[in-house]
């Protein structure tokens, strides 16, 4: 019988990789993931107790019990005594809520729901992809022994004085660039909060971003497409400085950092992290 996980394609990497572990292993992975946890039948399961070690040990110090956990045979079925908290997104805003969701906002809601039910998820026509939950972790910073020096306040004045010349007259470096538009051509997506973009009144500089796989806004009118000049067809989402000024309002009234609002605008628009990580 083929591994369930074979008929499943809106899993991300990670997830699948969790979703292919027995008990056993999930019960080792749930002390260190805080998006997986075990259900009480689970819990009395005895695996190497990993959760004491710090940043100075090494998993090494438990390859014993580690080596002594038997590898089972090829699975047939997916755990139901293991859950996993997940993102779930969805192709539309407007699209109904699968039951298995239980928080929603636009087009991302989240779950907590066993390994097996992800099934369910990953067969629901709305559903777009699903993808594990973040660990929230405390800082550990380390402290090393020497403290570095204040670093000088002039260190950027040699890159941002002085003359060039262009078509031949000198310009200041201060004249340089201004009126002039950069395209950027990216798979990742753009964190338009992040400090190198904005400017000194505390707005983005980005004018406008072309998300091409998405679908949650307008497409980009175009008056060139496919070679032929005045076709406006287009595809994907423009989002403009509208709708980012309009994240950065909201994060701001909310009290959380913009680029959490620019990762959620960016799952509005579509994956692709943007993670925006």
């Amino acid at each position: 019988m083929a591994n369930p996980l074979d008929r499943m394609r809106k899993l991300n990497s990670r997830l699948r990789c969790v979703a292919n572990g027995d008990s056993n292993v999930n019960a080792v992975r749930a002390q260190q993931n805080g998006a997986v946890r075990l259900k009480p039948a689970a819990q009395k399961l005895k695996v190497p107790d990993i959760v004491s070690l710090t940043t100075d040990d090494s998993v090494k110090q438990l390859k014993r019990e580690i080596d002594a956990i038997a590898r089972g045979p090829k699975q047939k079925d997916l755990p139901k005594d293991v859950e996993v908290s997940v993102f779930v997104l969805l192709n539309r805003e407007s699209a109904k809520s699968p039951d298995l969701v239980t928080r929603r906002n636009g087009r991302v809601g989240t779950a907590t729901v066993s390994i097996a039910d992800l099934q369910k998820l990953d067969s629901d026509p709305v559903v777009q992809s699903i993808e594990l939950a973040e660990t929230l972790r405390a800082p550990d910073p380390q402290i090393g022994a020497n403290t570095p020096s204040q670093p000088s306040a002039d260190r950027y004045v040699l890159y941002n004085s002085g003359t060039v010349g262009v078509a031949g007259k000198n310009r200041t470096i201060d004249d340089i660039g201004k009126n002039v538009l950069i395209g950027i051509i990216d798979v990742g997506g753009i964190d338009f909060a992040h400090e190198d973009f904005m400017d000194d009144a505390g707005n983005s500089r980005i004018i406008r971003i072309w998300d091409q796989g998405g679908d949650a806004f307008d497409p980009p009118q175009l008056a060139v497409s496919e070679g032929k000049a005045s076709k406006a067809q287009s595809r994907g989402s423009e989002i403009t400085a509208e709708h980012i000024a309009f994240a950065l309002k909201e994060a701001k009234a909310a009290r959380v950092a913009p680029e959490a609002n620019a990762h959620f605008l960016s799952k509005n628009a579509s994956r692709h992290r943007l993670d925006l990580t």
